[in-house]
């Protein structure tokens, strides 16, 4: 998330950090921070994050085991997916993140 501070055409609507709320808090402030204290407000719900019209891309940064599923249904979505390798936990979760952004 920090190399995406620093892209002006990408601004950070949104923190989402799983369930760590130390986590949160800390990435929620340094966003915040870089913005001049814009409210960036955190979200727990990835579904949330999805159902908005103004979140147009996600950044990935889950345990492998989540990537795929994440991927999936970001890509029904229609939103852009930045993800960390690897994106997929084996080779059938690669293949639907294939089929989905297909789709």
């Amino acid at each position: 998330m920090k190399s995406f501070l620093d892209e002006p055409g990408a601004p950070i609507g949104r923190v989402w950090c799983d369930i760590d709320t130390d986590h949160l808090a800390r990435e929620q402030a340094n966003v915040n921070t870089r913005y001049g204290n814009r409210d960036v407000p955190p979200n727990h719900l990835f579904e949330e994050v999805l159902a908005r019209p103004d979140i147009d891309a996600v950044s990935l940064s889950l345990p492998d085991h989540w990537l795929g599923i994440a991927s999936v249904r970001a890509a029904e979505a229609g939103k852009d997916i930045y993800g960390e390798k690897p994106l997929a936990h084996n080779f059938a979760e690669g293949l639907a993140i294939c089929e989905a952004v297909s789709r």
